[in-house]
């Protein structure tokens, strides 16, 4: 194609690419090079041909061209060394992030193509080198990690470029990556002991040292990995600080650690080096980031996991002293890689591998699909922790490596060996593609066709069709291994958990349910032989060896249900409870053989000690509730067995919190409107009456435990009328609060009305009209943004709504108007009551669901937002306007934390107060919120509030000015 023909030739007219290649062909025509302009676009386009993504190579081109000091000296080189020309546009359409490189540094492009970086691949002593030179030219720490920072950005490059072009193949790209990561981490290291120290009269005189998980630890980063990393010291000592004050080295180290994390994952306008992980240390958020070497094999004899065992195979010395880390690995070999196993490695880790497809999005992911990235590490880690303690040659960090290990001792044949070694290549070649685009941590193989060509080409393969079959090809392959490799051997014994019971020490108990994640030796065992023979640990012997054989058989996929579950302990103290509860306990085990019911139930029992009793009394009730089953009899059977089906549902993950508080809300409003029908007696044909709901439960966000806010209106001409209707609401009421053998209904608030607690309980439709004309306050029409008709005459219910409507939206705000609101919010904050365990209040205080609840409100008073009145917080925060999208998204998932913590509170916890608990408690109740310890979830809720009451204080102002 010929330099003179149109844009359009490329790129359709009036999209961004062409104008983008008009602009670059006047650049080229006005630059003055010393050759025709007509030329060179001729060898631009025969590279524009061949590239994957031809609009994404013209914009980074552009973008290249107006950011370099002369345009006229890089054109006439790129035109007179075409190779130049070449890599530029490689690097331009392989990859954004790559190409954004350049354009904030263009004079690296010359330093890439002018010297031999690029033939040469970057070893530890170059890159030691390198980076002493730049910590050379600074002092303060802040400038030194800058610099550090603008040197990974350009040794990045360099690799990208590398690889490319090939330069480098998968082994030496990741090799470098990890190599850069190594010294950038020691560099970390070094500037914060330096910044550290001189805050030290006396400094540990211990060695530390930083130890790399994953694919850090196996030498295989790619551009975009997490860093997991352990952090270690070697003796527990005290040191002394600048004014004298005596602290541990536990202190000194922990203080470091934070420091060397801190410069590694701050960003700044240099960008940042790594995100760093340290949550595969011990005890993960709830542990100090280091500890000393002892301490450390003190955890992992008493207390070490399954999982933390295949998490150690890829544990390699990366920076700080290197002998303390080369003796931490080695002195943790004999817990990696043990002679005989308590519980069958294998078995776990494909049940961990199967949770991993049933809870993610896996279709697309390279990484964790069927036969993907995960399936060949999981071969390989099993392997190597069953054999690992008879064939220590097979015990490598990298998966490369040990594929050829596991091949040369006999483990694996030649030819599936082979097989997987060409997988991974592939799976890593793509997916170093798809993260070098954007730099971003993705494993997604693209949807489109057009997106899975460019892949294709980048890949070095000829087009989507070929891509999609060789990958297709590749994960059956590899699917079919993971299938039999990891087929449970039949001739390896392991103890059974009732024999481990009856002849181990409480040494090697303790060891053993610490693997199931049980912390509580006592309870575990009471349980244990509550669950294996029917007794207590004093009292005889209750179920007959049929029932305690089948116990023994069901026992290892069981407690594996339980260690994969929120709460262990809990789950297997709520088992026992059920399983005890039976008339025929064998008929349950029976039941629990079948793997969908046993994960229903145990995760069940994880999560909530109220619904496990009502399920002891009937298990049937999980189909049931799943089934969708309409609750029949009195109303408080109807509440209580309609709110246990949207439990059930809600922990199984049928639905989502949005979901469960409209079921409970349903399931009100079903109870209203039954109460309503029973009410009516005499006098009832007197006049109208509709019941109104406020507060959530106007708003559909019921939860359980909720009091239902309501209040009545009535119409009727006498005075008869009125005392009828005001006698239908008692009744009303005192349905609804009913107490019976079957448990209490609802608590009913009905405050809310005109003129408080001392008004009657009905008013006048007439009257109300009135009352909000002339005497109702700021807070009530704040209060009735929530009103909603719940049940009662439909005719009166639209007259009241739109009267209300009226009144909150109508009419102007009061001046000083929003003042009050927010003086109403100081006043509510003043009333919270001191919790004795001192935790945080996350509906009354600062930053928590009032305020969120108040800010909404007064937003929508302003924009008169009729539309979403009665609607639930989350989705009314979608429709205010004057929020931006990083607002919107704040309150929302505040709110949602709040709620889910509300929520487990109530199901979990048996609370229902809003403070936070302390101790153990705290704990269950983070696991269930889906994080790893209490302080992090106290962590979570703080940030959170303190998020919330700054955008109050922020929109308030701003509202107020």
């Amino acid at each position: 194609m010929g330099a003179s023909s149109s844009p359009s030739a490329f790129f359709p007219v009036h999209s961004p690419a062409f104008k983008n290649y008009q602009t670059l062909q006047g650049i080229v025509a006005n630059a003055g090079c010393r050759f025709s302009p007509v030329e060179f676009l001729q060898a631009l386009e025969h590279q524009l041909q061949r590239s994957p993504d031809p609009a994404m190579v013209v914009t980074n081109f552009l973008r290249v061209m107006e950011s370099t000091a002369s345009a006229s000296t890089l054109l006439n080189d790129l035109f007179q060394y075409p190779v130049l020309l070449e890599t530029l546009v490689k690097i331009c359409g392989y990859s954004q992030y790559l190409s954004d490189v350049l354009v904030r540094d263009p004079q690296l492009f010359r330093w890439l193509t002018a010297s031999d970086v690029m033939t040469k691949p970057g070893n530890r002593a170059y890159f030691v080198t390198e980076i002493n030179r730049v910590l050379g030219m600074f002092q303060r720490a802040e400038r030194r990690m800058d610099g550090l920072r603008r040197l990974y950005r350009r040794e990045i490059l360099r690799i990208g470029a590398r690889d490319i072009l090939g330069e480098a193949d998968l082994a030496g790209v990741t090799s470098e990556i990890s190599v850069l990561a190594d010294c950038l981490v020691h560099a970390a290291i070094q500037v914060a002991e330096q910044e550290l120290q001189t805050q030290f009269r006396k400094v540990p005189s211990t060695q530390f040292s930083v130890v790399g998980l994953g694919k850090l630890g196996g030498s295989e980063l790619n551009y975009s990995s997490d860093i997991d990393i352990l952090l270690v010291y070697r003796d527990e000592g005290t040191c002394i600080t600048e004014r004298g004050k005596k602290i541990t080295h536990n202190e000194y180290f922990n203080r470091l650690a934070e420091k060397i994390v801190q410069y590694l994952s701050a960003g700044t306008a240099e960008g940042h080096l790594y995100r760093v992980d340290t949550r595969l240390r011990p005890e993960s958020g709830a542990g100090p980031l280091t500890r000393s070497l002892a301490s450390y094999l003190l955890y992992y004899e008493t207390r070490g996991e399954l999982w933390e065992r295949q998490m150690l195979i890829k544990a390699r010395p990366i920076a700080g002293d290197e002998q303390l880390g080369r003796d931490f690995v080695r002195a943790l070999q004999p817990f990696v890689y043990p002679r005989t196993f308590l519980r069958n490695p294998i078995e776990s880790i494909v049940r961990i591998k199967a949770r991993i497809e049933s809870k993610s999005d896996t279709a697309n992911s390279i990484k964790l699909r069927q036969g993907g990235i995960r399936d060949i590490e999981f071969i390989v880690q099993a392997l190597q922790l069953l054999h690992g303690g008879k064939h220590p040659a097979i015990r490598a960090n990298g998966t490369i490596d040990a594929l050829e290990q596991l091949t040369l001792v006999g483990l694996l044949n030649a030819r599936d060996a082979d097989d997987l070694h060409r997988a991974y290549v592939l799976y890593r070649t793509l997916e170093h593609r798809v993260q070098m685009e954007l730099n971003t941590q993705t494993h997604a193989i693209p949807e489109t066709k057009e997106e899975i060509a460019s892949l294709a080409l980048r890949s070095g393969m000829p087009d989507a069709n070929t891509l999609t079959e060789t990958l297709e090809k590749h994960t059956r392959c590899v699917r079919e291994l993971f299938d039999r490799v990891l087929a449970t051997p039949s001739d390896l014994q392991f103890v059974t958990l009732l024999d481990m019971m009856e002849r181990g020490s409480d040494k090697e108990l303790n060891a053993l349910f610490s693997q199931y994640g049980l912390e509580n030796l006592a309870d575990a065992k009471r349980a244990l032989a509550l669950l294996g023979r029917g007794k207590s640990l004093t009292t005889s012997e209750q179920l007959d060896a049929r029932t305690q054989d089948t116990f023994r058989e069901l026992a290892p996929a069981l407690f594996d249900e339980i260690a994969a579950s929120r709460n262990p302990d809990l789950a297997l103290a709520n088992l026992a409870s059920v399983v005890h509860s039976q008339r025929r306990p064998e008929l349950l085990y029976h039941r629990l053989r079948e793997p969908l019911f046993r994960n229903l139930l145990i995760s069940i029992c994880a999560v909530s000690p109220l619904v496990a009793r009502r399920i002891a009394l009937d298990p049937e009730v999980i189909e049931r509730a799943i089934q969708g089953k309409q609750a029949t009899g009195s109303l408080v059977r109807r509440k209580n067995t309609g709110e246990l089906f949207a439990g059930i549902r809600n922990i199984l993950g049928k639905t989502t919190l949005e979901q469960l508080t409209d079921e409970l809300t349903e399931i009100a409003n079903e109870i209203c409107s039954l109460a309503y029908l029973r009410s009516a007696g005499k006098g009832a044909q007197r006049g109208s009456l509709a019941m109104f709901a406020l507060g959530k439960f106007g708003s559909r966000e019921l939860m359980f435990g909720s009091d239902l806010d309501l209040f009545f209106v009535c119409e009727t001409e006498s005075s008869t009328g009125q005392a009828a209707m005001e006698k239908r609401a008692e009744r009303i009421v005192g349905l609804l609060t009913q107490v019976s053998e079957e448990g209490t209904l609802y608590k009913v608030d009905v405050r809310l009305r005109p003129e408080g607690r001392n008004a009657p309980l009905t008013v006048q439709r007439k009257e109300f009209e009135k009352y909000l004309l002339h005497r109702a306050s700021l807070w009530e029409r704040q209060s009735m943004t929530r009103l909603r008709f719940v049940c009662g005459n439909e005719t009166l219910g639209a007259k009241v709504e739109k009267i209300v409507d009226d009144f909150v939206f109508g009419s102007a705000l009061p001046s000083g108007w929003i003042q009050e609101i927010v003086a109403m919010r100081k006043q509510m904050e003043s009333r919270i009551r001191p919790s004795k365990r001192g935790g945080v209040d996350i509906k009354l205080g600062k930053g928590g669901v009032v305020d969120i609840e108040f800010l909404v409100q007064a937003l929508m008073m302003r924009q008169k937002l009729h539309n979403v009145k009665a609607r639930p917080m989350v989705e009314t925060i979608a429709h205010i306007d004057s929020l931006n999208e990083v607002q919107r998204r704040a309150l929302s998932e505040s709110y949602s934390l709040y709620r889910t913590v509300e929520k487990f509170m109530r199901l979990t916890l048996e609370e229902h107060g809003h403070t936070l608990p302390s101790g153990n408690s705290l704990n269950v109740l983070a696991r269930c919120v889906g994080m790893k310890s209490g302080s992090e979830l106290t962590d979570a809720v703080t940030a959170s509030m303190k998020r919330v009451k700054d955008m109050f204080s922020e929109i308030t102002n701003e509202m107020s000015s």
